[in-house]
């Protein structure tokens, strides 16, 4: 039930009204020692009920809804005390008062036939807090690192990081991904090439400052990073089975219909003995026919297509020749590369980093059922794959393999809707 208070307004004493028939005191202005001023708390009452009485001798009654979080006031007009005891309203009606204690007791309607009182205690007025120094933040962390990459997460400690109002490397400031009392993460913002800059935590409206690092090189990479990608089998019709490898885009067939064909690299298919395969276009062929988009064949194809019905209807994309190399544990150069990715401290990616090795083959794939002797086609959870993309100026790129989902207690069939692999993939600016 919604929580009310009712105001039991005084009754009007009109013989008290009579006899104070002067009205000389309110135009004189000598209304008495306002001896009740202030704001005083009903004793007992929930919720909470007001006495106000102002400076200037008039006086409210406030009340709080706590169902509506409602304020009311009820303006009860102009008094003037009387002696030591009485507040008379302009208005016609007297009240009785007496301080017991720190208590101001008040008999409303006194001297007549009903009377209600109530207790109210003093409501102090706040002090005003007086405005505190601010800590000045410090910084607990272990020295800050030397070199850093464009695109890096850095992660600071200390104390009071919340006065920190923007990180600067040189004259460009670093976007903040977290900002707690004690923990500052932001990402090392981009440059156009490799610089060396001074690392600042800036605070106090712009006046102060903490130097993190003097002169800290900051690495712009060689490459574009895409992480934890997802490419499904050639009937997935969730994460799509194509690879857009300089945009990081997976996609699906349909984007053959549109004027983007051209900038697909590689396609996927999982083939009837279930391995994962992928393939330049040029080399999926006449298997494009089973891609689907939106759950069906592109228009165009049906179930006996060919090469020549492919590269006829989607000219751009078949022409794209990918090629595909697994880097080997045994080669020493391509062992220097595939220790760089998994370290995550590789920093050129382009041709001449890859001359000399023979990125050739034009598909590449999972195992088979049942099949347990690796080759140079076949790669697996850990593998690191560099790839060539003539149709994009030879620019290079990399993949390495989080995760294959081939499932071999499945059918065929649900493979090539299900199936998937996850990557990370780098690809050459």
């Amino acid at each position: 039930m919604k929580k009310s208070i009712f105001i039991i307004l005084p009754l009007i004493l009109w013989a008290f009204a009579a006899c104070d028939n002067d009205d000389s005191e309110w135009d004189s202005g000598n209304l008495g020692v306002n001896s009740v001023e202030g704001t005083w708390q009903r004793v007992g009452a929930y919720p909470k009920v007001l006495a106000i009485f102002g400076s200037d001798y008039t006086s409210t009654i406030q009340t709080f809804d706590v169902d509506d979080n409602l304020v009311t006031d009820y303006p009860q007009g102009k008094y003037r005390v009387a002696g030591d005891s009485l507040l008379v309203y302009e208005r016609g009606f007297i009240n009785r008062f007496e301080f017991d204690n720190d208590e101001l007791v008040i008999t409303y309607g006194y001297n007549a036939s009903r009377q209600t009182t109530y207790r109210y205690t003093r409501v102090e007025p706040a002090e005003p807090e007086e405005p505190g120094v601010p800590e000045d933040p410090t910084v607990t962390s272990e020295d800050f690192p030397a070199t850093v990459t464009e695109g890096e997460l850095i992660t600071i400690t200390g104390t009071q990081l919340t006065s920190i109002e923007k990180v600067l490397f040189g004259e460009t400031e670093a976007e903040v991904i977290s900002l707690e009392k004690e923990t500052l993460i932001f990402k090392v913002p981009v440059f156009e090439t490799t610089a060396t800059v001074a690392v600042k935590l800036v605070y106090a409206n712009g006046e102060k400052e903490i130097e993190l690092s003097p002169a800290c090189q900051v690495t712009v990479m060689a490459w574009l990073s895409y992480p934890n990608l997802k490419l499904g089998a050639h009937r997935n019709s969730t994460f799509g089975s194509m690879m857009i490898a300089d945009k990081g885009e997976v996609v699906a067939a349909c984007i053959l219909t549109t004027e983007r064909e051209r900038e697909v690299d590689f396609a996927t298919i999982c083939n009837s003995s279930m391995d994962f395969n992928l393939q330049s276009p040029e080399r999926l062929g006449k298997n494009l026919r089973n891609c689907w988009c939106e759950g069906k064949r592109l228009e165009g194809l049906t179930s006996s297509s060919e090469a020549e019905d492919v590269e006829r209807l989607f000219p751009n994309y078949y022409s794209n020749k990918t090629t595909f190399l697994i880097l080997s544990e045994t080669d020493e150069a391509q062992k220097a590369i595939i220790d760089k990715v998994k370290d995550g401290k590789m920093v050129e990616l382009s041709t001449d980093a890859f001359a000399g090795m023979d990125i050739k083959r034009r598909d590449i794939r999972t195992f088979k059922k049942d099949e347990t002797t690796k080759d140079e086609s076949i790669f697996e959870v850990g593998s690191v794959i560099a790839f060539k993309t003539p149709h994009k100026g030879d620019k290079i790129g990399i993949m390495r393999i989080l995760s294959i989902g081939v499932d071999f207690t499945q059918d065929s069939a649900w493979n090539n809707e299900n199936a998937t692999i996850t990557f990370d993939l780098y690809y050459q600016k």
